[in-house]
Formats: C-alpha cells, structure tokens, sequence
C-alpha cells in the first residue's frame, strides 16, 4: 500500500507547482505580446490555460503532504531571463537582451466624415490637441534655420559679391556644419574670383525640364511681362529684321569646320532643351558664338572663332547664352535695342483694339501678331497700362538670364567668371551672375548633372 500512497503524493505535490508555472508562462506571453510574437504567445497561453486546468483537478486525498523541497515563488523568477525549453520544465537561463517591442500597424477601414460624425475628421481619427502626438521625422526633413553667423556671412556676400574672403569664410562655416555640398560651391566661387586656370569641367549631361526654367530666370523678368513678350516678341523682332550685307555672312557652318565649337553647340542644346536655329559663319569681333535678328533668327560663328577657338567651357558658356535667346519671351528683349522695343509696345496698344482704324505700319505688326492670343494680348496691355512697363530692367533681367544659361552649360564658376571679367564695363553682369552662383536655385539645378567636376 506504500507504493499508491507515494504516487499520490507527487501527483499532489505536480499540481501545487502548476499554478506557479501557468503564472510564469502568463508572464512569458505578456512579454511575446510586446514583442510582436503573435503565434508565440497563443502557444504560451494554451500551455498556462492547460496547467491551471490540471491544478484544479479533484483529489481523492483531502490532506496535502508538505513538499520535500522550498518551492520558489513565481514572483522570485526573472521575467527577462526565463527561457521555455520542452516539456513542462521551467529553467532558469541567461537570454540575451529583448529586442525593441516592434509596432504593428492597425488597419482601420477607410470612413467618411458623415460615417461617425464627430470621431472622424476627413477619414482620420479626430483627436484633441492634447492627445496628439508630433510625427517623428529624420533630420534631412527637418526645417534648417539659418544661424546668426550664416546670416551674417551671407549679408556680407549680399554687399561684396565679387570678394573672395567672404565665400571663403562661408565654405569654412559649412565644413563646420558638415555641409559638403554648399562647402564645394562656396570654395569653387572663391577660387573662381581670384581665378582658376585649371578649371575646365566637363559638359553637364541633364537637360533643363519647365521648373527649371523657373529657377533659371531671373526675378524682374515676372510673369506678366515675360507673357506678353512670349506672344508679341517674334512679331516685335520680324517687323525689324538686321539686313545680311551688314553681317558679312560667309557660309553655312558645317560641325567638321571646328569640333570644339560644335561640341559647345550640342552641349547648349541638350542641356537647354532647345532646338539650334539656322547657323551661319560670318566675319566680325565679338564674342565666337552670338545671336541674330535675320528674317529667320540665326546663330553666327565668328570666322575668327573658330580659326582659335576658346577652351572648351567657356565656348559652351557663349552657345548656351547665345541659344537661350531663341526662347519667345527673351527673343525681343535680346535682339532689339530699347527704342524699338518702346515703339512696338506703342504699336501693339493700337493693333489690340479691333474697333481703330491702324496705319500701315500698325496694320503689318498686327498681321504677325498670333490671331488666338489677341484677347490675352489686349488683357495683358489694359494691365500694363496702370502700370509702366520698364523697358531697360527687363532688357538688363533677359541679359542676366543668359549669363545664367551659360553658367550652367560651362559645368562650373570659373569659366563663366573668365568670360565676363574679359568684356569691359560688366561688374554689374559678373556680380548678378556670382549671386546667383552662390544661390540655392544654382545648387540645386547644377546637382542634377553627374558628369561635372568640383561639384556637390
């Protein structure tokens, strides 16, 4: 009768250990819920449900026989160095350090505001202000606040554009910063102004897209003017066509002529987007590359140009300049001195008002004139009529422009700072277009060419 009697009292002394076993293993689900370990923790739960259930089992026997051995207390084992091995043994192990409890996103079905009126707000839970919580970004998405030193090293650009110390002391703040991309440009532009002879970058491999241009521009040439220069340039500059004796016009050009000039064309071309016009060799001084107003606008070589032709960056700067010409709004403004802008604005007051009577010269500027654009034209002239229009800043703004187009086709500062530090009385052109080299519209279209030295 010993032997019954002993089996009894471990099966006694097996259902006293479960509940400190369910418990333990309750605990091990809690942590697996946290973790994420959805399968894990059903199996946990299971095993603690069918443990307890055992527990509770009835006894035959009414009086317990105390233990042979100090029970340890669920509350003594440490939750995060329990480890579940088989069977119903629980050991304690040393595990490595829990991971961070990862978080799974709740699929909430999609819900109109008329769906639950007051708990969502446009298909999102509506919250009060202080239950919200602000989204993590990283710190590229973070909003930079210039300093006050960045502040004032720019102010101090802004008043010495063409001074070499101050992009030099701005490249050392922006290493500071770890800023490689603007620390580039700042040292590019410092060593451009006190000049760079081995300087010859490669030609930018990018064509500009429509906001590009935008960013290209420059900011006196707004929307308004450039319009209705856009619709009413071409007739502007057809009305006033440059006669052919005076060009000395020698030959077409041909791209075996000069393949340095040729390889500047076709770098203007693709990084503009534009098509190249007609182009002519022709006999004058100047620059090699220049627009002109034919009765087809063209482009003309210098015979001379070509005979000894430039270093391969600062030819590109002339043929992107001189190719940006042919863009509508800038085609009147670059090809037509001033007084003959003035008389065709005159002239295009009478032709947009159908009910006058025109002269003849009128009448031929008015047949140019693009028959679906008239009531935009007439729109555009009523708005410039309270307010003049200034006829030089735009002309000056269009020169800008190309200077900028021709920076961009060189693939660098240098080049562009060579070329118009050579032409006389250009302090104002070199210092708008330094400005704008030293610009974040400048960093951020120049970045998009991979095939560009000293570049962020």
């Amino acid at each position: 009768g010993k032997e019954p009697e002993a089996a009894e009292l471990c099966g006694q002394l097996e259902r006293r250990e479960r509940p400190a076993q369910a418990s333990s293993l309750a605990k091990l689900a809690q942590q697996a819920r946290r973790r994420g370990a959805r399968a894990e923790e059903a199996a946990l739960l299971k095993a603690a449900s069918e443990l307890d259930a055992a527990a509770r089992l009835p006894s035959p026997h009414f009086a317990l026989a105390p233990p042979t051995q100090r029970e340890i207390p669920a509350a003594a084992v440490d939750d995060e160095a329990v480890e579940i091995r088989t069977g119903d043994i629980l050991e304690v192990q040393e595990a490595p350090e829990p991971e961070l409890p990862s978080e799974v996103p709740v699929q909430e079905p999609a819900m109109s505001p008329t769906q639950l009126e007051g708990k969502y707000v446009h298909g999102q839970p509506h919250v009060g202000p202080e239950a919200r919580v602000p989204r993590r970004t990283s710190s590229d998405e973070r909003p930079r606040r210039p300093s006050a030193e960045r502040q004032l090293l720019q102010e101090k650009i802004k008043e010495q554009p063409l001074e070499p110390a101050g992009y030099r002391a701005l490249a050392a703040f922006y290493e500071r910063e770890h800023d490689a991309a603007r620390c580039a440009l700042m040292e590019e532009i410092a060593k451009a102004l006190v000049g760079d002879p081995l300087a010859e970058p490669l030609a930018p491999r990018f064509t500009l897209a429509g906001d590009d241009w935008l960013a290209l521009k420059h900011g006196d040439l707004r929307a308004s003017a450039a319009e209705l220069f856009s619709l009413a340039g071409p007739a502007m500059c057809a009305m006033e066509p440059a006669s052919t004796k005076e060009l000395n016009l020698l030959w077409p050009f041909s791209l075996d002529e000069s393949p340095a000039t040729a390889e500047a064309l076709l770098a203007a071309v693709r990084v503009l987007g534009l098509r190249a016009p007609e182009i002519q060799v022709a006999e004058f001084d100047g620059p090699p590359i220049r627009p002109v107003n034919l009765k087809t606008p063209s482009l003309l070589i210098s015979r001379s140009g070509l005979a000894r032709p430039l270093p391969p960056a600062q030819l590109r700067f002339f043929a992107a300049r001189a190719l940006i010409t042919f863009r509508p709004e800038l085609l009147a403004l670059r090809l037509l001195p001033v007084p003959f802008l003035e008389h065709w604005l005159a002239a295009l007051k009478l032709a947009v008002q159908a009910d006058k009577k025109l002269p003849e010269p009128a009448r031929a500027f008015s047949r140019k004139l693009p028959a679906k654009a008239r009531e935009r034209l007439a729109h555009l002239v009523a708005a410039f009529e309270r307010k003049q229009l200034q006829v030089p800043a735009l002309r000056d703004a269009a020169r800008h422009t190309a200077n900028r187009a021709g920076l961009l086709a060189a693939g660098s500062v240098a080049p562009a700072v060579a070329v118009l530090r050579a032409k006389r009385e250009a302090d104002d052109e070199l210092a708008q277009l330094v400005r704008f080299a030293a610009s974040e519209r400048y960093l951020s279209l120049r970045g998009r060419g991979p095939a560009k030295n000293s570049t962020p």
